[in-house]
Order: C-alpha cells, then structure tokens, then sequence
C-alpha cells in the first residue's frame, strides 16, 4: 500500500489516511522502547516501482528499533 488508490482497491475501504495517521503517531506515543513497528509492503512485481518511495514515507515517523520494508509474499 503506497497510496490511497491502491489502499482502497487492495482493503476494499477508503481508510487510508487515518491508517497512515494512526502509524506515524505510534512511533512517538510509544517511544523508544518495545514493541517495535514495522511497516511493510508486499515485495510483488506490482509495487517494485514504489518501493523506495514507501521507505522514505516512513522513516521519518520511525524510531531506531522500528523498521520500513518489503516483504515477500507467500502463497
């Protein structure tokens, strides 16, 4: 999910901006400490184009143990 578009059509609602909100507060509400958050996308074909681009949404709502990725798909 790197945009509200393919939010809506991959989750079927239009949610994607309180999602992403709810995400980037969790970092400071929680601080440093456990539990650590990660953000992934799907490492598909599809998303390859925006990978670098979800990264670098993410890291600067990101603490130290936190982490932005892909990830691969298992069927």
């Amino acid at each position: 999910m790197h945009d509200a578009e393919s939010y809506k059509r991959l989750n079927g609602v239009d949610k994607f901006d309180v999602v992403t909100e709810d995400i980037r507060m969790l970092p400071a509400i929680k601080g440093c400490r456990r539990p650590a958050v990660s953000v992934q996308m799907l490492d598909i074909t599809a998303n390859k184009p925006f990978y670098q681009k979800f990264v670098k949404q993410w890291i600067p709502f990101l603490n130290a143990n936190d982490s932005a990725r892909a990830r691969r798909a298992r069927i």
